[in-house]
């Protein structure tokens, strides 16, 4: 049970800070990673004047353990109805 909440501003400081990522001086963000591989998810991504827009298939990349109707369920909950039509 929450008896006490903290002021708006103290909770958005704190959350904020945490999320960002720290670069050394000279570092940048391709730097941080390119040591590591290239998740599949980007096989599937397609660029959509301005935003980036995920094709079905990769829906596989993070709920391939679902049935495909709950697959496809995925997707539609995450693409925005405009560009489906």
């Amino acid at each position: 049970m929450i008896t006490a909440a903290a002021p708006m501003t103290e909770l958005s400081d704190s959350s904020n800070r945490g999320s960002r990522a720290r670069r050394d001086a000279g570092e940048t963000s391709q730097s941080q990673q390119g040591p590591y591989p290239v998740t599949d998810i980007f096989k599937y991504v397609e660029p959509g004047g301005g935003p980036l827009w995920m094709r079905p298939e990769g829906v596989t990349c993070f709920a391939g353990d679902l049935p495909e109707e709950e697959q496809k369920l995925v997707w539609a909950t995450i693409t925005p109805r405009l560009w489906i039509l």
